[in-house]
Order: structure tokens, then sequence, then C-alpha cells
């Protein structure tokens, strides 16, 4: 367990990008995120950015964006997923179908060898 001080040092090696990207990764402890956020509103305070409440809530709308998102991609997955079984299934029927047909076409060529 690390304590807050080295928590921060980590951070400020890290940088205020991939501490970001990783934040949206959920990669940080629960307990830890109020001080990661304010580690960052911190850094934009230095940067001259207004840091307060616009810029967290414009985060949680990213976040929140970006949470619909992956959930829109799990869907289309999921149904790509379907769609992948049934091509496979007809594939597959194909093939029955093609060499059943392969089998008579043989059979009527003995047949008409026979005659």
């Amino acid at each position: 367990m690390e304590t807050p001080d080295e928590l921060l040092a980590r951070l400020d090696r890290m940088g205020e990008e991939r501490v970001r990207a990783l934040l949206c990764k959920k990669y940080f402890e629960p307990k830890a995120l109020p001080l990661i956020e304010g580690w960052i509103s911190r850094k934009e305070q230095e940067r001259g950015g207004n840091g307060g409440r616009e810029a967290q809530q414009d985060f949680g709308a990213a976040i929140e964006k970006a949470r619909t998102l992956a959930g829109r991609a799990s869907e289309s997955a999921k149904r790509a997923t379907e769609n992948a079984n049934k091509a496979q299934r007809l594939a597959i029927a194909a093939v029955a179908v093609g060499s059943a047909a392969l089998l008579i076409s043989v059979l009527a060529l003995f047949a008409l060898a026979i005659r």
C-alpha cells in the first residue's frame, strides 16, 4: 500500500495525460480517486486553466460518453458473433448439400455407365 505522498510522486512521474488515460480505464483504486482528481485540478490550475467544476464536469461527461460507447461496442460485438455463428451454420449446410449433390451426380454417372 503506497502512501499519498508516494502516489503523488508516481503521478508526477507518469504525467497528466497518462494519468487521465489510466483514470478512464479504472486503473486506480477507488479510494485514491479523490486524491488523483485533486492532483489533476492542481495541474490544471498550474497550467493556467480553470481547473474548477467545469473541467470536472467535462471530465465526467467524457467518462460517461466512453462508457456509453463501450456498451454500444459490446452490443455490436455480440451481434457480430451471432451473425458469424449463423453464417457458419449456413456454410456447413451448404457443404452438406453440395456433398449430397456430388454423391447423386456420381451415382448418376455410374448408372449411365452401366446401361
